[in-house]
């Protein structure tokens, strides 16, 4: 070994070695991605990673294919040995994109190839939204609904995926998404963010939300995506004064907070007891505390 820099890359590739084929292993999935956020915490730890052909090949591959482990069906699957709950599991994909996020930041350069970058960057959950898009075609903008044709709503019954299906696809996607939003604490890098996510894909949440209301592996994800979202790290919520981007990331919070109330709390208020206090903590009680949380940083 010659160098720091070349027992770092032996290093990383063993990292990235174990993410690619231990899937079965949760245990050792869990120790890598944290030994992995470890590594990218620090800005000369992240200074040197992203000189490193492992992590520029990573940046530009992190796909399910590549990492069987952020597969939206890995959460479902995973080993029966482990001590992990299916919580936990799906939590490690936030953990893991925060660290990406951490070496995204680093390659920032203020610049107009910085759009560029994050557009193949977001490639992954670009495919990955298209497709909710696509499943999600025929049902209604909440943004174009009055309250009596919101409460006249109909059922949703998919018929490009089945709803465990998309369960799992809005679950991992709002894990992955509010990893990574963590970790754009820029103003520049926050926006390319938000015009990445903003119209062709917010909306997606909020009919999420309506349909699996009385899910809490769904909800709670998902308002923990949103108060990320809404979460003003360093000033990086600072729009353009040309662009409505502050109005409309508050009005889309305000819809999603509106469908939680009247879906979501009327839902676990009438068929969730409180003498079952780790499941009435789970259902109600914590995504009401996510909820506070979002209304805390749109009011600040």
């Amino acid at each position: 070994i010659a160098d720091e820099e070349q027992l770092l890359s032996i290093f990383v590739k063993k990292l990235f070695t174990n993410l690619q084929y231990s899937i079965v292993t949760d245990k050792l999935i869990e120790r890598t991605v944290g030994c992995f956020s470890d590594l990218t915490h620090g800005y000369q730890s992240v200074r040197k990673l992203v000189k490193l052909d492992p992590i520029q090949y990573f940046i530009n591959n992190h796909t399910q294919d590549l990492f069987p482990f952020l597969h939206p069906t890995s959460t479902m699957n995973h080993s029966h040995n482990s001590n992990l709950s299916l919580s936990s599991w799906s939590r490690l994909r936030t953990t893991f994109y925060s660290s990406v996020g951490r070496m995204l930041m680093y390659e920032f350069h203020y610049d107009d190839d910085d759009d560029e970058r994050i557009e193949a960057f977001m490639t992954p959950f670009t495919n990955h939204c298209t497709r909710l898009v696509q499943i999600f075609k025929e049902f209604p903008d909440f943004s174009l609904l009055n309250p009596g044709q919101f409460s006249a709503m109909t059922q949703f019954n998919p018929k490009l995926a089945s709803l465990d299906e998309i369960q799992s696809l809005i679950i991992g996607i709002s894990r992955d998404l509010r990893g990574l939003c963590s970790s754009l604490v820029s103003k520049q890098a926050y926006t390319s963010f938000f015009d990445w996510l903003y119209p062709s894909y917010l909306p997606l949440f909020l009919k999420a939300l309506y349909v699996f209301y009385d899910r809490k592996d769904v909800y709670n994800p998902l308002l923990k995506f949103f108060y990320e979202l809404t979460s003003n790290r360093q000033e990086r919520l600072i729009f353009d004064s040309t662009k409505p981007s502050a109005y409309l990331l508050f009005r889309e919070t305000s819809n999603l907070l509106y469908i939680f109330q009247t879906k979501t709390l009327l839902h676990v208020n009438t068929t969730i007891p409180e003498s079952d206090g780790d499941l009435f903590y789970k259902s109600k009680l914590k995504p009401i505390i996510t909820s506070l949380k979002i209304l805390q940083t749109c009011l600040m």
